[in-house]
């Protein structure tokens, strides 16, 4: 009998225990340590939530101010081919300019019947933009005033047995005056630009690979930094 008292004793003492860690039972503060906050006490575990969770959403990278581009020709005639595409990435000063570098690339074919003339012209190039009527509310301000400075390599061959590639150095500064639409702002452009080799009636010991005048088309992005909501978590 002594026993099963005992055995009796230790069923009712252990029930009341099993309850305390029973998830059902919303009496108890022990599986609600996560909601102690009414109680007045800092719920740690949620603060670190939001710490991970802003890690993990850093602000955006700021590219309010960049641009990238390319502009394009393309010439042909029935012996006669020549297409240019030079992009470009560049920086936009304020509203009135804008600074970069390009690459530009150039392929010339021409075929007489006698024989053919295959050319490449590549390089670098650095370019001032500047927008004088920026401020002025009128289309008239999307046009802009452009000047460059080309460093270029020709490789140039006449098709024919046993032909090579001919390398050589030339250069070309080039100025004119453009037209973007929309304003030079955000978003996507289409440009237009007429262009002036400086060089092109220089000595015979400066060597320029462009001609007297370049008349372009081509295509522009401009950057902007995202919008951020500044709503608290």
């Amino acid at each position: 009998m002594k026993l099963l008292f005992l055995a009796l004793f230790f069923v009712a003492v252990s029930q009341p225990a099993n309850a305390q860690n029973d998830p059902e039972n919303p009496d108890e503060d022990e599986y609600f340590e996560d909601e102690i906050i009414d109680n007045g006490l800092v719920d740690k575990r949620k603060e670190k939530q939001k710490r991970f969770k802003k890690m993990g959403n850093p602000d955006p990278i700021n590219l309010d101010g960049l641009l990238i581009g390319s502009n394009f020709s393309l010439n042909f005639a029935s012996y006669f081919f020549n297409v240019d595409l030079s992009p470009y990435a560049g920086y936009r000063l304020g509203k009135f300019a804008a600074i970069g570098l390009g690459i530009p690339y150039v392929y010339s074919y021409s075929d007489n019947g006698a024989a053919a003339y295959h050319q490449h012209i590549y390089g670098v190039k650095s370019f001032l933009r500047f927008c004088p009527l920026a401020v002025v509310d009128h289309p008239i301000a999307n046009a802009y005033l452009h000047a460059e400075g080309e460093y270029l390599v020709v490789a140039e061959k006449v098709q024919s047995a046993g032909s090579r590639y001919v390398h050589f150095n030339a250069s070309a500064i080039n100025i004119g005056a453009g037209y973007a639409t929309p304003r030079l702002d955000k978003g996507f452009s289409f440009t237009a630009e007429v262009l002036l080799n400086v060089l092109y009636f220089s000595p015979s010991n400066i060597v320029t690979a462009r001609p007297l005048v370049q008349y372009r088309v081509g295509v522009m992005y401009n950057f902007f930094q995202p919008v951020v909501s500044s709503k608290s978590n």
